[in-house]
């Protein structure tokens, strides 16, 4: 658009504030090619001011709208209305976002509509804030629910015995009816664990300390031994990161001890093609590594491995694959959000009466890490049985 038409088109006034805003502001005529566009347009769009002048925009093409609203749009603009809408677009480089869009029309000293005016926002941050609410409230819903369900039932257990108990008087039936409370107490201290970890997680700000692995796994392994049989499998511990590492050390203990509570469960590999001596070779391996910003590790085990068809249920909120699982089924739920609360990446690799994998890569939160000297590669291995 030359100087002559802008100054037909803005009051000069108009057209030093419209130079000057952080708007994404651009004008078309009545045929939808771009006259004008205030730089901001570049930043959002990622094309140049240059190349949108004489070009027919996204929003005016038919094939980037739906047949009724792209009907609506018209109609209301040649009415002289203003037309409002959220535009899913694309950039310059293919990356997808959210454009909260005004169109207005422009009209002449007569009323007649000769321009259109669209004003741009960059709604993407907002946009997925709030699917990610819907998702949060969505699962706080089931969560709800979920919880209630699962502690009513060991809640009904006990109260149940409690009553026949009370009517029947034989004391030697009393350690056979303790036996069974003491187990639904159990599972209920175990829901409530899961639920108050995956509680903690939802809230938690990150705190951000150094990690010393080979402590944190030893814990979280001794966790586990306390509360599952692992006397017939066999650990291997390898930590050979040589840089400093930073996280949150409640959530990265929530990730090993989960992932290893798993484990224990399946490493044992009772496919029907695994001959009898080979079962009794459980094997479940911890690695970690530097690799880029931060560590991969790697949690690997030699069970009957995990059907294809559920390995992308399995860190959903409540999913049992399995007869062996117990709990509330939200142990590998807490992995995933506890890897995503820290920036990281889970996923898991499984082949059927082979074992499994579980691969996650943490990057250090500690932004100002020193890269001068770092120590040499020095590997801590260790067999723990």
């Amino acid at each position: 658009m030359n100087s002559t038409t802008k100054n037909k088109l803005f009051h000069p006034h108009l057209l030093v504030a419209l130079e000057h805003t952080d708007l994404a502001i651009e004008i078309t005529d009545l045929d939808g090619v771009t006259q004008y566009v205030t730089s901001p347009f570049e930043k959002i769009t990622g094309y140049t001011c240059k190349k949108a002048i004489g070009n027919l925009p996204r929003f005016l093409k038919r094939e980037n709208n739906g047949y009724r609203e792209y009907t609506e749009m018209w109609k209301a603009l040649l009415a002289g209305k203003v037309y409002k809408t959220i535009f899913r677009n694309r950039n310059k480089s293919g990356v997808e976002y959210y454009e909260d869009q005004t169109v207005a029309p422009i009209k002449d000293a007569k009323g007649k509509v000769t321009h259109l005016a669209c004003i741009r926002q960059d709604i993407t941050k907002t946009v997925f804030l709030q699917q990610k609410l819907l998702k949060r409230t969505q699962e706080l819903e089931t969560f709800l629910y979920r919880a209630s369900h699962d502690l009513k039932s060991p809640a009904s257990t006990i109260k149940g015995l409690i009553n026949l108990m009370k009517d029947n008087c034989n004391p030697d039936d009393t350690p056979k009816y303790c036996e069974i409370i003491e187990k639904a107490i159990a599972n209920m201290d175990n829901v409530l664990s899961e639920l108050t970890a995956a509680s903690c997680i939802y809230n938690r700000e990150t705190n951000v300390s150094p990690i010393q692995f080979d402590k944190m796994i030893a814990t979280a392994l001794n966790k586990v031994k306390d509360n599952r049989r692992t006397n017939d499998i066999n650990f291997t511990i390898d930590v050979s990161n040589t840089r400093s590492f930073h996280s949150d050390s409640f959530l990265l203990s929530a990730i090993f001890y989960h992932l290893f509570d798993n484990t224990v469960v399946f490493a044992r590999n009772t496919h029907p093609g695994v001959l009898q001596r080979q079962r009794r070779n459980n094997q479940v391996s911890v690695r970690v590594r530097d690799f880029e910003k931060g560590v991969d590790i790697q949690i690997s085990d030699s069970g009957g491995g995990i059907q294809s068809r559920i390995i992308e249920k399995i860190f959903g909120m409540f999913y049992k694959g399995n007869l062996k699982s117990k709990g509330a089924g939200l142990g590998l739920y807490i992995v995933k959000e506890a890897v995503e609360h820290l920036n990281g990446t889970i996923r898991v690799e499984s082949s059927k009466g082979v074992g499994t994998k579980v691969l996650l890569y943490l990057p250090d939160l500690n932004h100002k890490q020193k890269k001068e000297g770092r120590p040499s590669p020095v590997s801590r291995k260790q067999n723990v049985a």
